[in-house]
């Protein structure tokens, strides 16, 4: 049984490469640093830490709790973008 949740773990932890959300982008920020094979292992784990979470208090999947951490995510990533622009003498504009 244990054999057959992780391989569902992960092929659920490497289905995230596109996802377009929180999950697909910690993912991606894994793979890019410790590899796809290890990547693939430690969102299987992070999956299973949220399911374990879940089945343990009777708790509905919450993504509004996830949001909350895309917002934050993309504030870090447009932050470490000017960071990098202004590092090559750079200054970042928004389009209106």
């Amino acid at each position: 049984m244990k054999r057959r949740a992780a391989t569902a773990l992960r092929l659920a932890a490497q289905g995230l490469s596109p996802a377009k959300n929180y999950f697909g982008d910690r993912y991606r920020r894994w793979q890019a640093r410790l590899g796809t094979p290890k990547a693939i292992t430690a969102m299987a784990h992070n999956l299973a830490r949220i399911l374990w979470h879940l089945f343990k208090h009777r708790e509905a999947f919450n993504p509004e709790v996830f949001r909350k951490e895309e917002g934050k995510m993309e504030r870090k990533k447009l932050a470490r973008l000017h960071n990098t622009a202004a590092a090559l003498g750079f200054i970042l504009v928004p389009t209106q």
